[in-house]
């Protein structure tokens, strides 16, 4: 049984600052025409944007809270935002990007959709395990 202490908002922070940063991300002035151009779709044959929205948020709160678990199991009185920053760093490339480029390898996906899908969730989990890190 985990008994960790969960520092509930700076999780809600983190995932609001990571669904903020993913609203930025996939706009306009940034990835979104570059990144539907990609995926082969235009805005219309997009899918239902309030579930998927929803959806988004709700693994964008679990990846806070686990960011958020590992830093309380394995660095408990030393935790630093530096050490969050380490932590978000580690488990968005040595996690989440290395299986997503695996995943678009085989898919055979544009290299570009990779980098914008990938980057945005690298620098979302460093950006929670900074936020994560300075509040403990």
């Amino acid at each position: 049984m985990m008994d960790y202490h969960v520092n509930w908002i700076a999780v809600l922070v983190a995932t609001i600052a990571g669904y903020a940063l993913g609203a930025a991300w996939y706009s306009p002035p940034l990835f979104a025409t570059q990144w539907m151009a990609d995926l082969g779709k235009q805005r219309e044959e997009m899918g239902k944007m309030g579930q998927a929205m929803t959806v988004g948020f709700i693994a964008t709160l679990v990846t806070a809270l686990s960011i958020e678990l590992v830093l309380a199991k394995f660095y408990e009185g030393t935790v630093t935002v530096v050490t969050g920053v380490k932590v978000g760093l580690l488990l968005g490339v040595g996690v989440y990007a290395v299986t997503l480029l695996s995943d678009y390898m085989y898919a055979n996906y544009p290299r570009r959709l990779f980098m914008i899908n990938a980057g945005y969730r690298v620098l979302m989990m460093v950006i929670m395990g900074a936020i994560l890190g300075a509040w403990r």
